[in-house]
Formats: C-alpha cells, structure tokens, sequence
C-alpha cells in the first residue's frame, strides 16, 4: 500500500497534466475505503517516509479533515482524535503546521463532546519535561482557545473548563521558562504560543480564572517580564548577538503582550459594566496597581528605540500599539497622573519623531501621489500606520489634557519658526517646520477655540505659510495649501490676507509636481465654503478651476477633488451655468475614466468607488441648479441621455442608486419628458427585477412620474408594452410567499398610480391587479399600512371601473367577503388616513352611481354599501374639522406679531426634488383621474403620496403618508358631471369609460392639512365612535351651502342617481338603515 501511495504522489507532482489528474482521481477512490485515513496517519508519522512525501500527505490530510470531515468512517475518525495530539508532538515544524490546522478542524466538529480525556491529557503533557511535549500540547491549546475566540459568555464553556484546568499549569510553565536560561531556542516560540491562547481566551468574555485568587498578578507580571527581555535584545549592544529570525519572534511576542494590555486598558477600567465584587476589586486593583507596571515597561521601550534611527518598519507595529496604550492612559486620571511628568518628553522625543516627513512619505509625495492622499485622506483606513496612533496621541494630550502642554508647544513652535528664519536651506529646520505646521492641523479646532492663539494664526499664515508657496521643497508648497486650508474659517482682520491666499492655492493648482496639484485642489474644498460668493476672483478664473479639477478627477480618482468641484457646483451656481454643459460632458467622461480603471489594491478600489459616487452626486446637483434654466437643462438632458444608455448597457449594479437618483431629477426638472428618456423607464424596470431589489422604492417614485406626467406616451390603445413591464414588477414583489411588506406598500403606489393616470387605457390589467391585491391579502401581514393599501388597489379598480371590477369580484364568489373584511376594518377604525378613508368612500360611492337594473348579489350587497357611505362621510369629515381645528391652532401660535408682512396663506414649498414634496407636486399638477385638465392650483405641499417612510413609521396605517394620492384641492375621482340630466351612465361595460368621460363631475375633497394623524387610545376611539352617528344629522344640515362640504356634494349626488334609477330597489335599501340615516334619505328625496 505504501508503494502503490508514493507511485500516486510521485504521478500527483509530475508535469504532465493527464497523470496528475489521473493520479488524483485514484486517489480520491480510496478514501472511499474504511481505514485510508487511518493509515495516511501512520504514513505521515512514519520515521522512514521521506520528507517530501510526509509534507504532501499533511496537506492532503489536511485538506480531507477540514473539507469532508462528516463523510469520515466513524473508526478512521477515533483513530485520527486519538492520535493526532501525538502526532502533532513527534512532527518536524513544516508537518506541525499543517497538522495543527488539521487539528482545528477536527475540535470544531468534535471539542469537547466527542474527545473524552483529551484535556487531561494535555494536562500530562504540560507538565512533561519533554519541551516537545509541552510545545504540542501549547499548539493544541492554542487552537481550541482560538475556536472560541469570538464566542460570547454563554457558548465559551467548554473553553472556560479548559482554562480552568491547564492555564495553572500553563502559569507556572510561563513563570519557570522566565526565570532559567534554559531552552533559549524555543523560548520565544513558547511564549507567543502562550501570549496568542491568553489573548483568545480574554476576547469576547473575562473568564472566571482571571478574577480568582492572584491570577491576574501573575499573568501581567510575567507578560512585562517577557516584555522586558524582548526590550533587551531588541537593543543595539544585543541586536547583532541575537539571530534575526529569532528577533523576529520575540517581536511578534511583543506584539501580542502589547494587544493583551491594551485589551486590558480597554475593559478593566470600566468599572460600571462589572457586577460581583470580586470582579469590580480585581478593576480597582488593575487600575491601581498594575497599569503603572504596564506603562513603565512602555516608556522604557520607547526610551529604547529613542537611542537609534535604525529599526526596521516591522518594529513599527510594536510602537502603534504603545502609542495606542498611552491614549487609553492619557484618558483616565490615576493613569495621566502616572504619564504627565513624562508627557513633554513623549511630544519631543517620540510624537513629533514619527509624524516627521521623512523618506518613505516623501518617496510617495514625489512618485506615488495617490498612495501619499489615501494615507492623508484615510487614517481610519489606514489605522495600522504607525503616524495614525501618533496623531491620536497628539490630538488627546494637547485637546483634552491641555494644562500647560499647549503652551510649552506653542513656544516650541516659535522657536521652530525662528531657527527656520535664520536657515531656511538646513533640511533639518525644514522638516521641523513642515512637523509644526502639520501638528498645529490636528489640533486646528483647539488653537481656533482657544482666544489666546485663535488671534495669532493670520500672522502666522502671513509670515511664516505664505513664503512657502516659493519654496524649493514641493512638500513645503503642498503642507502651505492644506495649512491655509485647515484654518480658512478663522475671523480675518485683514479679509485682503484671505483673497491672497485663495490666489496662492489657485496658483498651485498648476504646480510642476502633481501632489502639490493634488493639495491645492483639495484645500480649495474649504476655501470655497469661505469666501464670498461675489468674489469677483473666483468667477474670472470659474472656467480654469473646473478645467483643472476635473483633470485631477479623471487622473487620480480622489474622492476629496469630486467633493470640491460639488462645493463650486452649488455655491458659484451663477457663474456655473454658462460652462453647465461642458461640465457636464467632463463629469461624465471622468466617470467612465475612473470606472474603467482597474486596480488589485481594496483600499484603492474603495477610493474610486467613492469617487465615483461623487461625481454621480456632482451632476445631480448641476441638474438642481439648472432647474430654472431650461434651455441649458435640455442640452444636459440630451448629454445625460447618451451617458446613462452606456451606464444601463453596461450593466453595473454598485451605482444603481444613484443613477435613479440622476433621473429622478431629470425627469422632474425637464419641461416635458422626451420619448428617448422612456428607454429608462424600461431599464429601470428590468433593474428592479433583476439585481436592484433594495431600491424599490427610488424606482416606483421614478416610474410614478413617468406615468403620470406623459401617460400618454407610457401607454396607448394599441401598445401595452410598459404596462405589462410594470405589471411584471408588481407581480414580482406581491407574489413572494413571504412579502417584503416595504416593497409591497411602494408597489401598491404604484398600482395606484397606474388606475388614477390610466383612464379608459387599461380594462385589461384590471382583473390582474384585483388577483394580486387578493392573493396578497391572504398572506401574513405584519404592517397593518399594507393591509390597507391592497384594500385600496381594489378600492381603486372600482373607481376606475365599479361594473367592470364588481362583476369579477362576483365571478370569484369573493364580494361578499371582500366587503364584509374591509368594512370590519373600517368599523375598527383601521383605516385612519384621511386618504384611506376617502378611497373607501369614492369607491362606495361610484358603486351607487352605477348600479342599474341590480342583480340578487348585488341588492344584498347594496344595503352594505349605503350603509357605510354614511360611515365614511362621517369618519372623513370628523377628521378633516379635528385637522383643520390643530392646524389653526398650530397656525396662532406661529403668527409673528412683529411682522407685519407675515403671510399666513404662504406654502414654503421645499424646491429640492429629493424632498419629495416637490418632486410629486410637478408631477400631480394638473393631475386628474379622468385624463383631463384640473383647473387646480399648484399649491400642493402636503400632496405627497409617495413620502418617504422609515420602518416605525409603518407600525399603523396611520403613520402612513397616504392621504396625498389626489390632488389635495381638487380631487377629481372620473365623476359623472351633470347627473341629474344624465341617469343612465353605464349602458355597458365596453361604453362605460367613454361615457364616463363625456359625463364629468370635479369631486373636490377638502385639503389634507396633516399627513401624519396622531395615535388615539382606546378610550378617545370608543368615544368617536359613539360621536360619530351623533354628527350624522349636523352634517347634512340643509342650511349650509352644499359647496362647503366637498364629500357631501358627492355623497348627494350618488344618492340621487340610486333613488333615481332604482325607486324599488332603493326602498329596499332604506330599510336597512337605522332612523336617523332614513331620516337623512327622505330630506335627500324632498330636495
């Protein structure tokens, strides 16, 4: 068998392909026999195997455990758990490794149910003599302490039990290997096997050990023992004695004690999340006792690499982390008290040291600009560089500890300056001077805070930043702009100073090195937020600026340069327009620049995305402000047009959103909408249905202008084409089993949208919308706002169309409980929008008007239907004078007494599109039901149907913003006008539209002042309901012009054409009501 496996791993290595695989193939055939596995084991560990051979099978072995460990024979499993630890033990280092990962798969299936007295066993072998023994036993420990590394208190038992028994004697191993000269050679990898299983065991969750007896004593102190010996021969005397491999590890062991005490800086302080006493004594103790050990043995390592220039950059993480520790004492008082006599020392000797330009960053300046801005511009991306913890430290030690630190810096700082003055071409004064400028930024917002220096820093600027825009060091020029930049917001004595340099920075912008473009293009972003927009300065050079930034934009991809040219965008609107379209055309070719620029680096990738999405931005806010100006818009339309067919051809999800967001503008801003801007209308469709799921919403608020600005362009009578499109979306989201009940509430706008737009053009997709709304309805629903709306889609059909959608309500034997369920939700109060309420009520009322030579289903259902029209009214009308009665009072209290020029009938219409006020208020102007002009205003600020909703606005369909459907003033529901002289409207369902619309009465519904109606109690809900029949009588008081009440107008007229064309049928109705509504019935008879 032996033989016959090396001739297999032999084929397995050689070059030609077909025995690879062939080799590999017979291979995979034997793992199917019991036992193989077993004996891939024995062959590893096999003394007379080859080396070559024993690291292939480890791999291999490997790989079979962690990828197919459950299709294991049950035996060659035992084997393997009973042997592995052994063979981790006897194994050279390369099959170790490999073995170890075996290992961790094999405890993540099996630990601790299927491995009885395998922790004793460790227990054994920790306390061998055997140094080989304990080593494999560590690795083993290790990896179990890592499996549950990220599991929280309740799931890390099995770790606490491990702890609990080998962590004692771990201890005492630790304390011992410390304290002797023996196993020099192993000592280091010991230690960090140890370090690693104590930091997994902490993570997450203390465990009990750590607060039991002196523990956590012990533990520090034989961390900064480990930590000292590494400061030893990290040294320069003992560095060449020591091998560099060696180093390395005792680096790495570094490494992982420094995250161990700065985990420990980071939860053991916080006394208030401890319970017990016990724990909270241990706090007391860590903070009293052992963080002055901690920080000493920090301050001596970093008085250690003071002493020389020459440690390599993998030192660097090692002083991150004691930056890092430093900033967590600097934040607690017993621990600054320990830090402040060695604080001024730290800023000199170690802070400033790091933050100095040196030859890495000036190596980035000068041929890796990009890289040097990422940095910059990024340093919680970055948080690894060593510079990052630096600024940190900085910041909190001169902004929250400020005592006299500030002020020994400042004079620092003078000093500085001075000894620049006496020799500007010592490059030693020069990098000082860039430190100190560069320093003073990160604490900009304290020296600007601070009246003492915020008076000083235009001298500054004036004396000591202007002379470097004619330095001879580039980085000299770039610090200067982003200086200026950093402290543009000061109060100018001398505003003059400013415009001076504003000059500076537009002149570096063509700067012979590009970082220093770079800089200056990025300090303009403040500058222009600064200065007056009537500076004559800025519009002479307005064409220049766009010019350069843009070349920046497409070369670097910086988000911070796309960010700028937004700020020039919305603040120099005036003097943007003329140079709109060329801007335009250059934003777009930037996207398509930086979209095909292709790049390994993640961190360089995120970058351009953000880029990206900002010049996306950009152009969203050049639509804005072209908004009044609509021949320029339609040049940007027709370049947008072209732009956004190669964005949908090629097929780039990441943008979606923003590229909606872009026609969404479009489309609202544009006059009209051209026929080659419906292609979108298509493509957004097929984006929501394929990868654009999330967005629902954005998309429905775009179709929904679509449809109802150029209805007839989205459909005719002989093309359907962007209906069945819609139709296939809704179908799509109200068909799910479970449903996305925030999609389906956008969808059902939709809907709506689609019947209120879509007069006479659409009989056919009516039956389709009733099954999705009913289908929908059957389903479990949580939002109560969605139940409601799927009542209103049918409740819209019938207002497109009673006989047409009550005779396929009847064809599904389902009218009956349709109605009965919708009228329980009304009797419950459910439908509290005014907009609900009002969709019920059209809806009944249309049903009256067309029933005619009545059916025996539709006489039982008639009584119903008269019934709640009465209930309604009086809901709709209780609500509208409670609203009317919060808004004069709101109105009252508003009033400025002082102003004799407020106007109490002004709208403050929000114009931003994106508010989506706005943005609906163009589309339902002159918006009607039946396809003809309204004679309504366009003051509809509350008339936003498709408001934008958060998840607690949902809860009730209260909350819902849905009262916005229809034109508030006038709501125009394809009435019948003149009814008295026409009485036979429907002559049949195929006529039925056209008569409609030869027969046209104006409903007008009085305006819903309040989107969002207050929840009422229970007790306030009982009380309305037994006011609500009381109301009745007082509402319909003949005395009060009928013009006054809207819904009283339409309630009469569907009453009259009832009586009129159903004397019979109608007394039959009659006495179904109660006494008052007869009452009300027969003054409706005597008028």
């Amino acid at each position: 068998m032996e033989k016959q496996l090396i001739s297999l791993l032999d084929f397995s290595m050689c070059g030609n392909t077909h025995l690879q695989q062939q080799a590999l193939n017979e291979l995979e055939t034997f793992f199917k026999n019991e036992g193989f596995i077993s004996f891939l084991l024995q062959f590893l560990m096999n003394e007379e195997t080859p080396s070559l051979y024993q690291q292939i099978t480890s791999i291999i072995l490997k790989n079979k455990l962690a990828n197919q460990w459950e299709e294991i024979f049950a035996s060659d499993k035992k084997y393997i758990i009973e042997n592995i630890l052994d063979s981790i033990i006897s194994s050279e280092y390369l099959i170790k490794k490999q073995l170890a990962e075996a290992f961790y798969s094999i405890i993540c299936h099996e630990f601790p149910q299927n491995m009885n007295g395998f922790i004793e066993k460790l227990v054994e072998y920790i306390q061998s003599a055997n140094v080989q023994e304990v080593h494999g036993s560590l690795i083993a420990i290790h990896k179990i302490c890592f499996r549950y590394k990220f599991k929280n208190y309740q799931n890390r038992k099995p770790l606490f039990e491990l702890i609990d028994k080998t962590f004692p004697f771990i201890l005492n191993f630790f304390e011992n290997i410390l304290e002797t000269n023996s196993e020099e050679e192993f000592k280091p990898y010991l230690i960090l096997l140890l370090s690693k299983s104590f930091f997994s065991s902490i993570n997450s969750a203390f465990p009990q050990y750590i607060f039991e007896n002196d523990n956590l004593s012990r533990w520090i102190s034989v961390f900064c023992k480990a930590l000292e010996i590494s400061i030893q021969l990290s040294s320069s005397e003992n560095r060449n004695n020591i091998e560099e491999k060696i180093l390395l590890v005792w680096w790495k062991c570094s490494k992982k004690i420094l995250m161990i005490f700065y985990y420990l800086f980071q939860k053991l302080p916080n006394l208030s999340k401890f319970k017990n006493e016990k724990e909270k004594k241990i706090s007391i103790e860590f903070m009293e006792k052992h963080t002055q050990s901690i920080l000493s043995s920090i301050l001596t390592l970093l008085s250690e690499w003071k002493k020389e220039e020459n440690y390599p950059e993998s030192f660097d993480p090692i002083l991150r982390l004691c930056l890092n520790i430093l900033n967590k004492g600097m934040l607690k008082s017993k621990t600054f008290l320990f830090l402040k006599p060695h604080i001024y020392d730290l800023l000199l000797g170690v802070i400033l040291p790091i933050l100095n330009f040196n030859e890495k960053d000036e190596n980035l300046w000068e041929n890796e600009s990009l890289e040097f801005f990422m940095r910059e511009l990024d340093p919680y991306g970055y948080s690894l560089i060593l510079k990052s913890a630096a600024k940190q430290l900085f910041h909190t030690i001169l902004t929250l500890r400020t005592g006299d630190f500030l002020q020994l810096f400042m004079e620092f700082c003078d000093k500085i300056f001075s000894d620049y003055e006496k020799d500007s071409n010592n490059p030693i004064f020069v990098i000082q001077k860039e430190t100190v400028l560069s320093s003073l930024q990160i604490i900009s917002k304290k020296i600007k805070n601070t009246q003492k220096y915020s008076g000083l820093i235009e001298d500054l600027i004036v004396f000591h930043v202007f002379p470097e825009f004619d330095s001879i060091h580039s980085f000299m020029r770039g610090r200067a702009c982003s200086f200026i930049s950093e402290f543009s917001n000061i109060k100018w004595k001398d505003i003059n100073h400013l415009y001076q340099a504003c000059d500076f920075v537009f002149k570096s912008l063509n700067d012979s090195c590009v970082s220093v473009q770079i800089s200056a293009a990025i300090g303009l972003k403040q500058l222009l937020k600064t200065i007056n927009t009537e500076s004559i300065q800025i519009k002479e050079i307005i064409q220049d600026l766009i010019h350069k930034l843009i070349l920046l934009a497409n070369e670097f991809g910086i988000d911070e340069i796309i960010s700028t040219l937004q700020i020039m965008v919305s603040r120099f609107r005036e003097e943007i327009i003329p140079h709109a379209a060329l801007l335009c055309q250059n934003l777009c070719d930037s996207f398509a620049n930086m979209a095909s620029f292709e790049t390994e680096n993640e961190d360089q990738k995120d970058k351009i995305s953000l880029a990206l999405f900002q010049t996306l931005d950009t152009i969203s806010t050049l639509i804005d402000i072209l908004r009044q100006n609509p021949a320029t818009l339609q040049q940007i339309q027709n370049l947008l047009t072209t732009f956004l067919e190669q964005y949908f051809n090629s097929e780039t999800p990441q943008f979606i959103e923003s590229i909606i967001h872009i026609l969404r503008k479009l489309t609202f801003h544009s006059k009209q909408i051209e026929p080659k801007m419906f292609q979108f209308f298509e493509s957004s469709i097929m984006a929501a249905l394929s990868y654009a799921e999330d967005i629902i919403k954005e998309i429905v608020h775009l179709l929904h202008i679509y449809i109802s600005r150029e209805n007839n362009l989205f459909i005719t009578l002989e093309n359907s084409k962007y209906p069945d499109l819609v139709f296939q979306l809704c179908k799509r989201v109200l068909s799910l089993e479970k449903l996305d009940e925030y999609n389906s509430i956008e969808i059902c706008k939709l809907i709506e949208s689609i019947l209120q737009n879509s007069v006479g053009k659409i009989d056919d997709f009516i039956p389709q919308f009733i099954d999705l709304a009913l289908s929908a309805l059957k389903k479990e629903i949580s939002v109560p706002a969605l139940k409601v709306l799927l009542f209103g889609i049918v409740g819209n059909c019938l207002i497109y169309n009673p006989r047409l959608s009550l005779s396929y309500l009847h064809s599904l034997h389902y009218e009956n409980e349709f109605f009965e369920n919708w009228f329980l939700l009304v009797d419950q109060k459910k439908l509290k929008s005014l907009h609900s309420k009002k969709v019920a009520f059209s809806s009944l009322c249309f049903i009256m008007k067309s029933i005619e030579n009545p059916e025996d289903w539709m006489i039982r259902l008639s009584s119903l239907v008269l019934d709640y029209c009465f209930v309604l009214f009086s809901q709709i009308q209780s609500q509208q004078d409670q609203e009317i009665f919060e808004a004069g009072e709101e109105q009252d209290f508003e009033i400025d007494s002082k102003n004799p020029n407020f106007d109490l009938g002004k709208n403050n219409l929000n114009e931003d599109p994106d508010s989506d006020v706005a943005l609906f208020n163009v589309t339902f102007e002159g918006f009607v039901m039946n396809g003809e002009e309204s004679d309504g205003d366009d003051d509809i600020d509350d008339n936003n149907f498709f408001g934008d909703l958060n998840q607690d606005e949902l809860k009730d369909d209260e909350d819902y913003d849905n009262d916005k459907f229809i034109e508030v003033e006038n709501l125009n529901v394809y009435d019948l006008n003149d009814l008295n002289q026409d009485e036979n409207v429907f002559d049949g369902i195929d006529n039925e539209m056209e008569n409609n619309k030869n027969n046209i009465i104006n409903i007008n519904f009085d305006n819903d002042s309040d989107n969002f109606i207050d929840n009422q109690d229970e007790k306030n809900i009982e009380d309305d309901e037994d006011d609500d029949e009381d109301d009745i009588l007082e509402l319909f008081d003949f005395n009060t012009p009928i013009n006054s009440i809207s819904e009283k107008e339409v309630f009469l007229d569907s009453i009259r054409i009832f009586v009129n064309s159903n004397p019979k049928f109608s007394e039959i109705c009659l006495n179904n009501l109660d006494q008052e509504k007869q009452d009300i019935w027969w003054k409706l008879i005597e008028n």
